[in-house]
């Protein structure tokens, strides 16, 4: 060994420190509930006034923005990139989105609930390759995602093998993070009961750890998960519903969660643990920056900002504007044709009653004779505008292609669909057509119906039948109406169909209200 003189030995030492304690900034750029938003079709709301936002091209040139700051920058996804989408997108199976991706260099994603609306067979072949004949490549195959796609939770039904890698490691700088990617456990509520088969869902959280405590023997620390999960926060508030109790189960090791699914501002912590999830539609992308300790692999500081993808002194990406411009050049006759007009904007279901879901209730009640329609508010997605009504606009009101299906149901089952629009962990209120009635808000869940008016004009009847149109998602007993679950149901016509047929038969139409009515102490 040979032995070095002290006052040697030491400035070495000192020479040395600095690098081996080097930190490296990393910085993660995360995108979730896209939902095929390649077009710029989105404001926001800033200082008052709403200006344009999102749309693939902007979003791609604000990510090289991003990385020419921070060359240590990668780009992620947490599930709903595709799924639910306008038809720009939908129409070729939601390959623009993944094609907008690739563009943008994205580093890893996870899957969301709407990216099994398909079944997994289809969320396979969208993300790893394969042929579709609503693909523009039809006959040659569609070449997928050049990035991986992780989920930890979801397991072959036979093999118990996940579909997709648990995780991915990405070494920058030198320093080892590792991705783990996971769907809501309440996946089987939110796509239909066909979409599960051959998949078995393992708990968010045991599967995550799972993969922490895999990753740990080969010396990884880093740990940032990408979840399709989501809560509710107020600016600068506390952050409630399903993602805090997952994080909270979550090994000591993970530091950031990029959450999704709720379609909310958050930015926000949890113990120790960053939690962010940039709305949803493309018009935010959240921007957090780490800082990861090169000696230990770990990270010891963490922050975010939730970015929105404005326009102004945003060049669009040449790339993607033109990519994006060459699918609306294929589906823009058939996206653009007029089917009829409209008294009154129509807007998206809130948190309240929803006159555009009363009017869908309404088109699909007519288009099969029932007496009674629901229509799950989760199944709109977008305003119907007031006047002039295209094809293109109808699908985006109704983009999921289910079937309107009829059941034969009593009254004391319409009541008990009812009662299930209040639940602990959150409420759902139907659109309905055919019937009115009243509610106590203050009352016990399960009891807060008050009165039913039937579609005769007479209080509902619990021991008579009455013939109820849905579509297939709700009557499998979707977003949680487990009432409706089992019940034989009568096919029909698809559901944009009967919209489509109800607004050409009904000139200037408008969205109506006040049959769900609140009753005061």
């Amino acid at each position: 060994m040979i032995r070095l003189p002290r006052a040697v030995a030491l400035s070495a030492l000192f020479i040395l420190a600095p690098a081996l304690a080097e930190n490296v900034p990393v910085r993660i750029l995360a995108l979730n509930d896209f939902h095929g938003h390649v077009q710029a079709d989105r404001t926001v709301t800033v200082n008052g006034l709403k200006q344009p936002a999102g749309g693939a091209a902007w979003i791609a040139s604000l990510v090289r923005r991003e990385r020419a700051q921070r060359p240590n920058a990668l780009l992620v996804e947490a599930g709903d990139m595709a799924g639910g989408s306008p038809p720009i997108s939908a129409l070729f199976q939601d390959e623009p989105t993944v094609e907008f991706l690739n563009l943008s260099g994205c580093d890893v994603g996870t899957l969301g609930n709407h990216e099994l609306d398909e079944g997994m067979p289809e969320a396979l072949r969208l993300w790893k390759g394969g042929v579709h004949r609503s693909s523009r490549y039809y006959p040659k195959p569609f070449p997928g995602a050049k990035f991986p796609i992780i989920c930890s939770n979801l397991v072959d039904a036979r093999s118990g093998r996940t579909f997709f890698p648990p995780y991915v490691v990405k070494k920058v700088s030198g320093v080892k993070i590792a991705f783990i990617g996971a769907v809501t456990e309440e996946l089987p509520n939110a796509v239909a009961a066909k979409s599960m088969q051959g998949i078995r869902e393992l708990k968010p959280a045991f599967a995550i750890n799972r993969s922490v405590k895999e990753l740990q023997k080969w010396g990884v620390h880093a740990f940032v998960v990408l979840v399709h999960e989501g809560g509710n926060q107020e600016r600068g508030g506390a952050l409630t519903g399903a993602i805090v109790d997952l994080v909270k189960a979550l090994d000591k090791d993970v530091d950031v969660v990029v959450s999704a699914h709720s379609h909310q501002f958050t930015n926000a912590r949890i113990g120790r643990v960053l939690v962010t999830q940039a709305r949803w539609a493309g018009t935010s992308i959240a921007r957090i920056d780490l800082t990861v300790d090169r000696g230990s692999d770990d990270i010891v500081s963490k922050s975010a900002d939730i970015l929105d993808v404005l326009h102004t002194n945003l060049p669009p990406d040449k790339a993607v504007e033109a990519m994006v411009a060459g699918y609306d050049k294929l589906a823009g006759p058939r996206i653009n044709k007029v089917v009829g007009e409209t008294a009154a904007l129509a807007k998206q279901p809130g948190r309240d009653e929803s006159g555009l879901g009363n009017l869908i209730a309404d088109a699909q009640r007519e288009a099969v004779g029932a007496d009674i329609a629901f229509m799950n508010p989760g199944g709109i997605r977008a305003d119907l505008p007031e006047g002039t009504v295209t094809w293109g606009q109808a699908y985006a009101v109704q983009p999921f292609g289910n079937q309107v299906v009829t059941l034969n149901l009593t009254g004391a089952q319409v009541r008990a669909v009812l009662e299930q629009q209040w639940r602990p962990d959150g409420n759902t209120m139907l659109p309905v057509s055919g019937i009115t009635y009243t509610y106590d808000p203050a009352a016990e869940i399960g009891h807060r119906v008050t009165t039913i008016t039937g579609p005769d004009g007479k209080p509902l009847d619990d021991a008579a039948n009455y013939t109820v149109a849905m579509n297939s998602f709700l009557a499998g007993g979707g977003d949680g109406f487990t009432a409706l679950k089992d019940i034989a149901a009568k096919p029909g016509p698809n559901d944009l169909d009967a919209l489509l047929a109800y607004i050409a038969a009904h000139p200037r139409i408008a969205p109506s209200l006040g049959r769900a009515q609140p009753v005061s102490r």
